[in-house]
């Protein structure tokens, strides 16, 4: 088999003719690192502070399939949480009494490991998730897919093999679910360091740094250098200001550069050379009132598509109801398209239309209705139930007779029905 290279990014090309390359977004990150040097201005450049994105990602995968679980266009939702690597902690207390089923490297490399279940606290107090801030997160994370439906036995947090690292992480987990009997990944937590911020700060123009006040000013040596424009000028024309400033920068960042005898850059995209000699670089002791320092960056990345999957697939069920089989879809009332459905037992003699006065009621209050009149009354609430809505409420003749009003309320999951005052459905519902 012959083994070629494959970008699993998109090409395409920007503007007319020829044009420059381009490519689709294979995450939402990048785009939150790049506007960088703005967003810590919104900050006000104070850490801890984080920045959200939902948006498309495109992958062009060599084999989609399995419906919404691997395919070439996808939704994420990621969070970049920038904070100082040496003075922000999480709070652990928020968290700390969450269980969470961790399938640690350990556990994956024993033949026979299986996940442990121990809570947050106890997973960073024996290092088994090494990162206090992926802890805290994988906490939130894990009461957030109980409140949406995910089923807990069918859920773990499955720790990245250090050959599956990504260049840019120290650490990951993954939060997995079972679905179809193979486990999919829904979300990533990683620990990206100053990875990202470090790149984009040694190739753009733009600083990616935070000025962190000391508590009392300090002596320390700084690197500096003093060009000698003299010979930049007349050497390097209009190009003489920028390669100062890249130099002033690589003092700083790479003071090891100038040990060479020359100086390599590349200056709109020309490779320049300067002799260090014309760089005059040296090493001097001054007071300092703070540091510009690099944040670090948690990231939980979530792949909607994939978690919609999942609430749906484990919310699927079936039963018997009166000697029928039915399907159903246990939806938490929570992420249900559909909260209530109004149906009245018949349309004729008034009852369709007290059940279009009672939907729209309850629509002005703000709830999701259904307002279904077709068909036998059995059939309606069975196509409720096939697509989650946990309430029916049905119209009948006793709600015109009855003083107050009162209305036959069903629920979805156990098929119970109960009598209820229309004036009280808004805090029942």
């Amino acid at each position: 088999m012959d083994v070629e290279d494959f970008n699993l990014m998109f090409e395409t090309g920007i503007g007319p003719g020829n044009g420059d390359p381009g490519y689709l977004r294979p995450e939402t990150a990048q785009g939150i690192f790049v506007e960088f040097p703005q967003l810590k201005e919104y900050a006000r450049n104070q850490l801890p502070f984080g920045i959200t994105q939902i948006g498309k990602a495109y992958r062009n995968e060599i084999s989609p399939r399995k419906g919404l679980v691997r395919v070439r266009e996808f939704t994420q939702a990621e969070l970049e949480h920038f904070i100082d690597p040496e003075e922000d902690e999480p709070n652990l207390s928020r968290v700390e009494d969450v269980e969470l089923k961790l399938y640690s490297r350990e556990k994956q490399s024993n033949k026979d490991g299986e996940s442990q279940k121990m809570t947050v606290e106890e997973a960073v107090e024996e290092e088994v998730v090494e990162s206090p801030w992926i802890a805290y997160y994988l906490g939130i994370a894990k009461k957030w897919y109980n409140s949406i439906g995910v089923d807990m036995e069918r859920f773990r947090f499955r720790q990245h093999q250090n050959d599956e690292l990504s260049h840019y992480a120290s650490d990951c987990w993954d939060a997995e679910t079972e679905v179809d009997g193979d486990w999919i990944e829904i979300t990533g937590f990683a620990y990206r360091g100053c990875y990202d911020l470090k790149k984009h700060n040694q190739h753009s123009q733009d600083s990616y740094k935070l000025f962190k006040e000391f508590d009392e000013p300090e002596t320390v040596e700084r690197n500096t250098v003093n060009p000698d424009m003299s010979y930049l000028g007349p050497e390097f024309g209009d190009k003489a200001d920028e390669i100062k400033s890249r130099l002033e920068k690589l003092a700083e960042e790479e003071p090891e550069a100038f040990n060479q005898e020359k100086i390599k850059l590349e200056i709109e995209s020309e490779e320049v050379e300067i002799p260090s000699e014309k760089c005059n670089f040296s090493v001097e002791e001054v007071k300092k009132s703070g540091e510009r320092i690099l944040p670090h960056v948690v990231e939980p990345s979530f792949g909607i598509d994939r978690i919609v999957y999942t609430v749906l697939a484990h919310a699927y069920d079936e039963d018997q109801v009166d000697d029928e089989r039915r399907k159903l879809l246990h939806l938490k009332k929570s992420v249900a398209p559909t909260e209530v459905a109004v149906l009245p037992l018949m349309n004729k003699d008034g009852l369709g239309e007290k059940a279009q006065e009672i939907a729209g009621k309850l629509r002005k209050k703000g709830f999701s209705v259904k307002y279904d009149d077709a068909g036998a009354i059995g059939r309606r609430y069975r196509r409720q139930d096939e697509v989650g809505t946990p309430i029916c409420i049905t119209i009948d003749y006793e709600t015109l007779e009855e003083e107050p009003e009162t209305v036959t309320v069903r629920d979805r999951d156990s098929t119970e029905q109960e009598r209820r005052e229309v004036s009280k459905l808004e805090k029942y519902i």
